[in-house]
């Protein structure tokens, strides 16, 4: 499941996160969604029962080659469905994993317009995965800029597109979880003590006290910094 915060991905919302701490000028991250239908994949693979994780694009002469993993329940009915599309040139099935079948796609002439912005662009595509409706893209740029002129080409070609959070991917390496420097604090504390052992070895009262604050305030944050973690964390895997 996508979330489908109505975030404005423009340049001013993303400069005033850079003036409070929360981007660098030297490196941007974003999740965006896009309905399946906007770019030339989805709408190729449209109509089929599948799970689409693009991996890499390649751009050979005119055209792009993407590499994706697809988990469809018939994976025969999927490739039929995809190699008897007229923009396809070719469908190669490169390995089998856990995780699906890994495809090579080539395309006859047309080139994508998306892929090809993304690469004109300079964007880099962390992860891209698709289901028959919606697309989510995790983009890398060198600066916002970058981000906000590939939402403006997307908004030309009335494309919708909703960005569920932009972030600093240099900053997410030391904090992947999200959470404060308070709710780690507490969090670290409350597990060392056996707050979260069975049965309990401390108490809230206890912890707050060791911290130095109330009782009512060491359990938000212990509450806040457990929906951050598995927010990011297993929630995450799970979208």
């Amino acid at each position: 499941m996508l979330l489908n915060l109505a975030v404005q991905w423009d340049s001013s919302t993303v400069e005033s996160l850079s003036d409070c701490g929360a981007i660098t000028m030297s490196s941007v991250a974003a999740d965006i969604t896009i309905p399946a239908d906007s770019f030339q994949l989805g709408r190729v693979v449209a109509g089929t029962d599948y799970r689409i994780e693009l991996t890499q694009f390649v751009p050979t002469g005119s055209t792009f080659v993407p590499y994706f993993w697809a988990d469809a329940p018939d994976l025969a009915a999927f490739e039929d469905a995809v190699e008897n599309e007229d923009r396809v040139a070719s469908l190669e099935r490169v390995d089998v994993g856990t995780s699906g079948t890994l495809y090579r796609i080539e395309w006859e002439t047309e080139i994508d317009g998306l892929l090809k912005e993304i690469d004109d662009q300079d964007l880099h595509i962390k992860e891209a995965m698709g289901t028959e409706e919606t697309w989510r893209f995790e983009l890398r740029g060198r600066d916002h800029e970058t981000l906000s002129s590939f939402q403006q080409f997307l908004n030309e070609c009335d494309v919708p597109n909703t960005v569920e959070r932009v972030w600093n991917p240099n900053e997410s390496r030391n904090n992947p979880y999200g959470m404060t420097a308070k709710q780690r604090e507490a969090l670290e504390l409350a597990f060392e003590e056996g707050y979260f052992a069975v049965p309990r070895e401390t108490s809230l009262s206890e912890l707050a006290e060791k911290m130095g604050i109330t009782r009512q305030s060491f359990s938000r944050r212990i509450a806040r910094g457990v929906n951050t973690l598995l927010s990011n964390s297993i929630m995450a895997e799970s979208k």
